[in-house]
């Protein structure tokens, strides 16, 4: 995607955590887990609004991703990005 947005969060003991991103209008932003890494092959899960894991204890990072339409046009704008610890 265009402009994607890198939050890393460190896990000390096993977490369960709720991530999400809240748009408007044609504004289109996914939610990406990565562990491990910063590569692709290491998404663990991904949503196109809210995602829910068990984070293990370690590093792990929460991608924003601008989607892209299939007429190239990024659909960026204004977003808000929640990570909650349930």
């Amino acid at each position: 995607g265009e402009a994607d947005t890198y939050s890393r969060v460190r896990a000390p003991p096993a977490t369960r955590v709720r991530a999400m991103v809240v748009t408007r209008g044609a504004v289109d932003v996914d939610v990406h887990l990565l562990t491990g890494g910063l590569t692709g092959d290491r998404c663990v899960a991904r949503d196109d609004k809210m995602l829910v894991a068990d984070l293990a204890p370690g590093e792990h990072t929460f991608v924003d991703d601008t989607y892209v339409g299939a007429d190239g046009a990024a659909r960026a704008g204004e977003y808000l990005f929640v990570l909650v610890r349930e």
